[in-house]
């Protein structure tokens, strides 16, 4: 489920990368263009996967299909039908797929740089216009995909979940103390009976808080360990 999860959350924001391409393309901006493309095909590898494994769950659960018309190939004249999805998932997914397949896929047997600039370019500028897709249409999608994330895997974690989940036994015991008592003397800490294997000294209290705090640091939770030897006490801070 969390490999789905994390797929979910960055396929929110393909269908923008997709947009940002046709806006790219009116600008002549090749450059952004085609990184852009480059970070979509590795998010597809990356992510892919794990959201094909959800699309029946996803159908189901979806208020309806979701459909591009004048988008990708059928703006290009081609015979095909426009795209029609069960999912706004399946639909970003399959959105940035035949976007990679106008830009990207005639790149794949190229190995000369200088050509292959220079064919991007022209796919560019004739196929650009194909992945136009307005920016209410892209709100609207990243609306759906997001309730229908959460019909599937629930409501996400709250913060202490998260923190919780990237710490110790011992350091969790302290952090959820610390959590209520955000304010909380060395006296008060040392209570927390399950967070030591004996009485800590002043000394080992900092220092497992000084632990407690790279770690929190490391993920980027935005939460804040103040730790004060000297006034002998423990604050936690929220640095949202």
């Amino acid at each position: 489920m969390s490999d789905f999860l994390t797929a979910s959350q960055r396929a929110e924001y393909w269908i923008n990368s997709v947009a940002s391409i046709a806006r790219y393309a009116e600008l002549d901006n090749v450059e952004l263009a085609y990184g852009t493309v480059q970070t979509l095909q590795y998010r597809i590898e990356e992510s892919g996967e794990a959201l094909e494994s959800r699309f029946e769950e996803l159908a189901i659960l979806s208020d309806s299909q979701v459909t591009f018309e004048g988008f990708g190939w059928h703006a290009l004249n081609d015979a095909r039908f426009p795209g029609v999805w069960s999912s706004a998932h399946e639909a970003v997914h399959g959105v940035t797929i035949e976007a990679l397949e106008i830009l990207a896929q005639p790149l794949e047997d190229i190995t000369d740089q200088k050509e292959q600039n220079e064919l991007f370019t022209r796919l560019l500028s004739e196929r650009g216009h194909a992945l136009k897709i307005s920016m209410v249409e892209v709100a609207k999608v990243q609306e759906r995909i997001r309730r229908e994330r959460l019909k599937l895997v629930g409501p996400p974690p709250s913060l202490l979940d998260q923190v919780l989940e990237k710490l110790t036994p011992q350091q969790k015991e302290l952090v959820e103390y610390l959590w209520t008592h955000p304010k909380a003397t060395f006296r008060q800490i040392r209570e927390v009976r399950k967070g030591w294997n004996d009485v800590p000294s002043d000394e080992a209290i900092e220092s497992k808080f000084k632990k407690i705090r790279q770690r929190l640091n490391k993920y980027n939770f935005g939460v804040g360990i103040v730790i004060s030897l000297a006034e002998k006490k423990v604050e936690l801070e929220r640095l949202d």
